[in-house]
């Protein structure tokens, strides 16, 4: 009861200050996150344009660095921990930003009586390696949440076949900050060098096994490449590591590979300053992991650098080949050799390829963007709600 009277008063506070906006709970497993700075980014927007934001982090994080912005904002005064949630009658909405955790806080909101909105997000694993034992995992949440924003149309496709009635399907893109990614027109002079560069977790999805592949034969025209491998494993992918490190060792790749680790955004944006191509040759894994559509492509898009990523999920939603990148197949060094060769070779339709990109992620995927979208849907929902009492 002290509990609830406590966060009463903090919220009823928030509430009289904010009485315009809308209070938002995010729900997330662990925040903030090294690899989903898009969350923190979005919950910064919409407190800019005067909405509440506060987070639910199921566990701790395990990251010791807090980002600038998680400061700033005083977002540590506005995260909670633990798999408790809040009194949600403090709130216009919960906005829970993966499908594993919807049906947990769907209970709750029950238990609690909340009569607000549940939107749940789709971003990837959620909604492909979580169900191969269970297909089925979200049949009762399909019931009980109000709306659903995959990250792409594909897992709106998906979504779909799993059972989810369309009316409660809009697709919403993962957004990046285009203030951080300032526009380079860029020029491959491959007789000097060659820096190719992928930002990404470690993880089987990423397909790096055969970017490396891919690099062993390139540095047979081009002794002097370098890849830069900008990112990290998890405690469940060391194994992978390693086994990406071994490869490198056995196709004698040392002096070309390196393995940079987590990177600041203050530390990644020379890394990309220097790149010449940025590779993400993602595949299905053998979980049935996949990806959406990754943020680190639209940030390499952003800076002007050349993009070659597989045919997978959602990609091609985000690049069209020869226009704004290079598609290529999934799981096939060849390919991406070959699409590393396009761009040497055209480097004329580099140069309108990349000014394309840019131009794709500022009307698609830049924050100011989707949050005026997301903000359109939430009030659209609280009016429907309204309608219904």
């Amino acid at each position: 009861m002290i509990l609830k009277n406590i966060y009463s008063f903090v919220f009823v506070f928030m509430y009289v200050v904010n009485i315009c906006g809308i209070n938002i709970l995010f729900v997330t497993g662990s925040f903030p996150h090294v690899s989903q700075r898009f969350i923190q980014d979005q919950i910064v927007k919409l407190i800019n344009n005067g909405h509440s934001a506060h987070i639910q982090s199921l566990r701790l994080p395990k990251t010791d660095h807090l980002p600038i912005d998680f400061t700033k904002y005083k977002l540590i005064k506005k995260t909670f921990y633990g798999k408790e949630l809040p009194p949600l009658e403090l709130f216009d909405i919960v906005y829970v930003q993966f499908g594993y955790h919807g049906q947990q806080v769907v209970e709750q909101a029950k238990k609690q009586g909340f009569k607000g909105p549940i939107v749940v997000c789709f971003r990837g694993n959620d909604l492909s390696g979580y169900l191969q034992k269970n297909p089925q995992r979200y049949e009762q949440l399909f019931k009980d949440a109000d709306l659903f924003l995959p990250v792409c149309n594909f897992f709106g496709q998906r979504l779909v076949q799993l059972g989810c009635d369309c009316a409660k399907i809009i697709t919403h893109h993962s957004a990046i900050n285009i203030n951080f990614f300032a526009f380079k027109k860029r020029t491959i002079n491959s007789a000097q060098k060659l820096n190719l560069i992928s930002v990404c977790r470690l993880v089987e999805k990423k397909g790096l096994i055969f970017a490396i592949k891919a690099v062993s034969i390139l540095k047979k025209k081009y002794p002097h490449i370098k890849y830069t491998i900008v990112g990290d494993a998890d405690t469940v992918s060391k194994a992978y590591k390693e086994y990406l490190q071994q490869l490198v060792k056995e196709l004698g790749l040392e002096q070309q590979v390196l393995f940079y680790g987590w990177a600041t955004h203050e530390e990644l944006m020379p890394l990309l300053d220097k790149a010449d191509i940025f590779l993400l040759p993602s595949i299905t894994a053998a979980d049935g992991d996949e990806e959406g559509i990754p943020n680190a492509a639209k940030e390499a898009m952003a800076v002007g650098l050349p993009v070659i990523i597989t045919d997978h999920a959602g990609n091609s939603e985000l690049v069209e080949h020869e226009k704004t990148g290079l598609l290529v197949k999934q799981k096939d060094e060849l390919e991406i050799v070959k699409a590393v060769y396009w761009y040497i070779q055209h480097p004329q339709q580099l140069k309108q390829i990349t000014q394309k990109a840019r131009e794709k992620i500022e009307q698609e995927f830049a924050i100011d963007t989707t949050v005026k979208k997301l903000e359109a849907i939430f009030e659209q929902l609280l009016i429907n709600k309204k309608a219904h009492k």
